[in-house]
């Protein structure tokens, strides 16, 4: 029993839970820029900015989660992270200029970055090998958290003030911390720093893992500048901000649906061909994205482009944790997954800012469609390279002692 409750909860869910509430806390940016953007006087770039840091705050932590994780184990890793979501909560509670807003989410990042591979860590230790749909049910959370910050925080922003929207972050990402249990004992390997960067070169041989890696890079620009960015947007266009929000939810509700889907998609329709379904869903995504560039005023055309987008854009991520953790060896999932969102995170620390620069000198329309024609290119050589490396759709069943090469 590891979450303090009156009865005990399926693994999945307590994992659930962790993914919706660090989501909710992690996402809140998304729903909060227009009001972040108005009262701190920012531009696209430095609205971009504050996504970069974030996912430098990831990048950062990924340094010591993957040993944290699998020496210590989900429950352990996971409460550490909520205590650093409070901090970072905290620091935007009690902001008073860009610098703590900056702060703030890089706090939040450090705590995020932790909580998507220790729930890899847990899902996998419970379930494997039927634990693809446990996967997408667990990475839902991710945009059930996302769905409850566009509904919730632009309401509490727009009615109250943006202080009490960073407070209800500080309360929630508490009350984590203090309900979430140790796993309640240390592991038996022991640590030194050789070993430790020894661990971190033999998973970067894994081609498969570079390969996934490499793709997460374009996967994550493109889905932190939809979330950056859309509210904004549709807002630039002329619809009232709930309005905008109303479309952001939708695109969320999207990718709710995508994340608990896809790992099914791809295991009963292209037989666990993660890499396949991965191409194509950023082929979609990439259509899409050309679409939105030049999409009408329409409401409920816009609500239907905003839901598909969701469904591939921001539904990606399950099935590429879905991936990573049927390739890693068994006793290094954690470290597996972390030096993947170390390449993942890069998309949007580069990305990001590199989006709010070109609206900034260009416009929404000209950077929709820089992101389509990507998404396409990267589709199409990203299946290229797959066809080049074996990806055994059973690789869950196995336990390899290394790294494979």
């Amino acid at each position: 029993m590891s979450l303090k409750a009156p009865f005990k909860l399926p693994i999945v869910i307590e994992m659930l839970i962790f993914m919706t509430a660090v989501s909710f806390s992690s996402t809140s940016y998304a729903a909060l820029d227009p009001f972040i953007k108005s009262q701190f006087l920012m531009t696209h770039a430095q609205i971009g900015l504050i996504t970069a840091m974030m996912f430098l705050g990831v990048l950062t932590i990924q340094f010591v989660s993957g040993h944290l994780i699998d020496e210590y184990g989900p429950y352990t890793a996971s409460k550490i992270a909520f205590g650093m979501v409070a901090a970072g909560a905290f620091l935007l509670f009690i902001s008073y200029s860009s610098l703590f807003i900056y702060s703030g989410y890089y706090t939040i990042g450090l705590g995020f970055g932790i909580v998507p591979p220790a729930t890899n860590r847990g899902i996998m230790d419970a379930y494997k090998p039927g634990h693809a749909s446990k996967m997408g049910i667990k990475q839902a959370g991710f945009s059930g958290g996302a769905v409850i910050s566009a509904f919730s925080l632009p309401v509490i922003a727009l009615y109250f003030s943006l202080r009490y929207a960073f407070l209800v972050l500080l309360l929630i990402s508490l009350l984590l911390f203090a309900f979430t249990r140790g796993d309640g004992k240390e592991r038996d390997s022991k640590w030194s720093l050789g070993s430790y960067f020894g661990n971190i070169s033999r998973t970067l041989r894994d081609r498969r893992l570079r390969a996934i890696s490499l793709a997460s890079i374009v996967f994550s620009w493109a889905q932190q500048t939809m979330l950056a960015y859309y509210a904004l947007f549709e807002e630039f266009r002329g619809f009232h901000i709930i309005t905008a929000e109303i479309f952001l939810g939708t695109l969320l509700a999207g990718s709710v649906l995508g994340i608990g889907l896809w790992p099914s998609i791809s295991s009963k329709i292209f037989g666990g061909r993660r890499f396949l379904t991965l191409s194509i869903i950023m082929a979609f995504s990439g259509v899409l994205y050309l679409i939105l560039a030049n999409i009408t005023q329409s409401f409920f055309l816009n609500e239907a482009v905003a839901f598909f987008i969701g469904f591939t854009t921001a539904g990606w991520n399950s099935t590429y944790m879905t991936s990573v953790s049927e390739i890693a060896p068994a006793k290094s999932i954690g470290m597996f997954s972390s030096v993947s969102l170390m390449f993942m995170t890069l998309g949007t620390i580069f990305g990001t800012p590199v989006s709010g620069n070109i609206v900034d000198n260009f416009s929404y329309s000209y950077m929709w469609t820089v992101m389509g024609i990507s998404q396409l290119v990267f589709s199409l050589i990203f299946y290229l390279i797959s066809l080049r490396i074996k990806y055994d759709q059973n690789a869950f069943t196995q336990v390899p002692e290394t790294p494979s090469e």
